[in-house]
């Protein structure tokens, strides 16, 4: 897990514009360790055991999970939602995930999307794939902070032509963020969290 000094990414700008970035003065002021790149650490292979849930135990979330058991698509065009949601959540007003889906082209992307959960609002594209591939999402609070258990919102994948019930897509968590503001979040990598599932497992 690392502390986040950066600034979030220039799509999300225009939503969290609108939020008072918040005072730094929880940070213990120390150097912040360089981000790995999405994916640091991880294998890339399928070979990690993905869980749907992950303790974090951080500053501001216990636990973050994903809601359901299986996920199952048999044909192009049908719809999978993965809901995300939190635990133990404190002083939380921001969040951001990024996916790393194997195969991606198991789903049709310009069909897919992100529906956060109010108090939560997405950025004009809820959706956004990185230079690595990944899927990143998140969204941000401009009305309240969040605290204790909640839900951040629903991914929903559209499948693409060529799926069938025999097609398994692995669906990892390779990044997760959140906190008060822009400048003050906690950051997880996929080390960190081991988390994702598998499609028609």
């Amino acid at each position: 897990m690392h502390r986040r000094s950066t600034l979030f990414p220039l799509l999300f700008t225009c939503v969290l514009a609108l939020l008072h970035c918040g005072s730094d003065s929880g940070k213990d002021g120390s150097a912040s360790p360089s981000l790995p790149g999405p994916g640091g650490g991880n294998d890339n292979g399928g070979n990690t055991t993905l869980s749907p849930n992950a303790e974090l135990n951080g500053r501001y979330v216990q636990t973050i999970l994903i809601d359901g058991e299986r996920f199952t698509a048999s044909a192009p065009g049908e719809e999978i939602e993965i809901t995300f949601a939190a635990k133990g959540l404190s002083n939380v007003k921001q969040f951001e995930f990024r996916l790393r889906l194997d195969p991606a082209s198991a789903f049709d992307f310009s069909a897919s999307s992100f529906v956060p959960l109010q108090p939560f609002i997405a950025p004009p594209v809820s959706i956004e794939v990185t230079e690595d591939g990944l899927w990143r999402t998140g969204g941000a609070s401009v009305t309240q902070t969040l605290e204790g258990e909640a839900t951040f919102g629903t991914l929903k994948l559209k499948t693409a032509n060529g799926f069938d019930a025999n097609t398994q897509v692995r669906i990892q968590v390779d990044f997760f963020s959140v906190g008060p503001s822009f400048s003050d979040r906690d950051d997880y990598s996929s080390n960190d969290l081991k988390m994702g599932v598998v499609v028609n497992e």
